[in-house]
């Protein structure tokens, strides 16, 4: 292979590598979204949280009131 063409081969290798690693795309899973998950809930609210879950198969996905007095997706009340 002649020098020149080496150098060529070499520039185009250098310049998709680049364009790749500039390109914004993930090339892992290791993105911000895949990595949070949202708060626990802890003492009562975790036993509560637990058996809701248990009751749904697992997959179960609390919605957090945007607004109101009350901005907690369990709200437990002692009668």
């Amino acid at each position: 292979m002649s020098h020149r063409l080496r150098i060529w081969c070499t520039a185009v290798a250098v310049a998709l590598v680049i364009s790749t690693l500039f390109s914004g795309c993930s090339l892992s899973a290791l993105d911000a979204q895949s990595l949070m998950r949202p708060p626990r809930p802890t003492g009562e609210r975790a036993q509560i949280h637990d058996e809701l879950e248990k009751s749904a198969g697992g997959s179960l996905t609390l919605k957090y009131p945007s607004r109101g007095n009350t901005v907690r997706p369990l709200l437990c009340i002692a009668w």
